[in-house]
C-alpha cells in the first residue's frame, strides 16, 4: 500500500469490475467479491485490511458451498500462507527495495551505496571476500543506515555500519571458531537450562571463550568487549539495546565472513551467541519488517 503501483492497483480492485458480495466488520474489515470482468471474470476474491486475496478457480457456488460448510477461513488462509511462501521464494531485492520505499521505513537514513572498487579495496587488505548478498547490497542500495526498527532498542533505533566505519577490525581473515551449524551446536548455545547452560551467570564469553584474546584496543563498532573474540565475523549492526536487568540485551548481529559458514548472520547477546544462521538479504528483510532483534 506504501507503493504508489501497489495503491494504483488497489484503486482499481476497489472500483473496477468487482461485484460485492458479503462485507463483514471484524479485525479491520473483510469483503468478498466477484470479478466481472477481464480475465478472472467468474471468481470470487477477499479483500482485508492486508490486501487482497485471489481464490484461484474458486466459481460463486463454490464459495457460497465454502461459505455455509464454514470451510471458508480455513480455505483462505492456507491460501494466504502459499501466497507468503511464494513472495519469500521470490526476488528478495525487489522485496527490500519495495519496503525501503515504503511511508513506514523512510524514518531510516540510509548512507549512499558504495563503489565495488572500494569493496574489493577492503577485502585485499584484510585478505577476504565478503558475502556476495553483503556486497551487492551495499553497492547497489546502501553502505548502511541509522535508526532502523530493532525491538528493544531503547527509542533510539539501530545502527547498521557501513563498510568505512568496519575497517578497524584486525581478526576478519582469521577463521571463525565455528565450522558447522548443526542441530548439537545450536542445542548448546541457546539451551537455557541444565548446570552447563550459558545464562547471565554463565556467560558463553566467560566459559568458552574465557581463553581467547579480546582486541586491545576493542574496535568501536563492537557494543561489548567480549564480543572482539570472534574472529571472522562482521558485527555490520547494532540494536541499541543494551539495557541492565535483561537477559538478551546488547544484542549484535554478526556476519561470518570466513569458514564453511561463510554468509551466515548469527547473534552476539550478553549471554550466548546464537546461530540464526539466516542469510544477510533475511536479516535485511526481517530488518524492514520491524522484527529485528
Amino acid at each position: 500500500m506504501d507503493d504508489p503501483e501497489d495503491s494504483e492497483k488497489w484503486k482499481r480492485v476497489q472500483e473496477n469490475g468487482v461485484l460485492v458480495l458479503v462485507e463483514e466488520n471484524v479485525e479491520g474489515g473483510q469483503t468478498w467479491f466477484l470479478t466481472v470482468s477481464g480475465p478472472r471474470r467468474g471468481e470470487v476474491w477477499e479483500r482485508d485490511e492486508s490486501g487482497v486475496l485471489r481464490l484461484p478457480g474458486c466459481t460463486f457456488l463454490d464459495w457460497v458451498e465454502l461459505y455455509l460448510s464454514k470451510k471458508l477461513t480455513s480455505y483462505t488462509d492456507q491460501l494466504f500462507r502459499e501466497e507468503k511462501e511464494r513472495q519469500k521464494a521470490g526476488d528478495p531485492l525487489a522485496r527490500i527495495r519495495g519496503l525501503m520505499a515504503g511511508k513506514r521505513r523512510r524514518d531510516i537514513s540510509w548512507n549512499p551505496p558504495i563503489s565495488l572498487k572500494a569493496v574489493r579495496d577492503f577485502e585485499r587488505r584484510h585478505g577476504i571476500a565478503l558475502p556476495e548478498e553483503y556486497v551487492t547490497f551495499i553497492t547497489e542500495i546502501a553502505n548502511g543506515c541509522e535508526n532502523f526498527p530493532a525491538a528493544n532498542s531503547c527509542g533510539k533505533g539501530g545502527v547498521f555500519f557501513s563498510l568505512e566505519q568496519l575497517d578497524c577490525l584486525p581478526n576478519l581473515g582469521k577463521p571463525f571458531y565455528f565450522t558447522e551449524n548443526t542441530d548439537e551446536t545450536r542445542r548448546s548455545l541457546t539451551n537455557c537450562f541444565g548446570p552447563n547452560a550459558y545464562t547471565g551467570k554463565n556467560p558463553v564469553w566467560h566459559s568458552l571463550f574465557k581463553d581467547f584474546p579480546r582486541e586491545d584496543p576493542i574496535s568501536p563498532v563492537w557494543i561489548c568487549e567480549d564480543y572482539s573474540v570472534l574472529c571472522g565475523a562482521l558485527p555490520f549492526a547494532t540494536y541499541n539495546d543494551d539495557r541492565p536487568n535483561w537477559n538478551m540485551r546488547a544484542t549484535q548481529p554478526i556476519l561470518i565472513v570466513t569458514g564453511p559458514l561463510q554468509g551466515q548472520v548469527w547473534r552476539s547477546c550478553s549471554a550466548q551467541l546464537r546461530p540464526d544462521g539466516m542469510s544477510f538479504y533475511q536479516w535485511v528483510l526481517q530488518m524492514l519488517e520491524g522484527g529485528a532483534r
